[in-house]
């Protein structure tokens, strides 16, 4: 029996996190709208996530990263690490990925907020 292939939920996950982020946003933090200009909409810059990360082990981890820029009210712009966990057991990696991540992204001079979304 030929097995089938397993779905691309992080394909999925990307795509509803873009439609939703200022839900998410609100979700998560309930006065970002104080600082975050949330009208004026996200640019997502990925690429950059590729450009920390080339080594192959690293992008072929199970998860669906997001690097969102976001524009505050007095027009200055933040970057926002959203890393979400797509796996229904524990990693204890992780914590690690994370602070990976975050250290990272510091180094190129940005400030950085990450939020994790933990799904099982």
């Amino acid at each position: 029996m030929e097995s089938k292939p397993r779905p691309r939920y992080d394909l999925l996950w990307k795509s509803m996190i873009e439609d939703l982020m200022a839900d998410l946003l609100v979700f998560v933090e309930p006065d970002v709208g104080k600082m975050v200009d949330l009208d004026r909409g996200f640019e997502y810059v990925d690429k950059e996530l590729i450009e920390l990360f080339p080594d192959p082990e690293m992008t072929n981890m199970k998860v669906v990263d997001k690097l969102v820029k976001v524009f505050l009210r007095d027009g200055t712009e933040r970057w926002i690490l959203l890393h979400v966990e797509i796996q229904g057991n524990y990693s204890k990696e992780f914590p690690k990925r994370m602070f990976d991540y975050f250290v990272r992204l510091r180094k190129r001079d940005r400030l950085v907020a990450a939020i994790a979304v933990l799904t099982g």
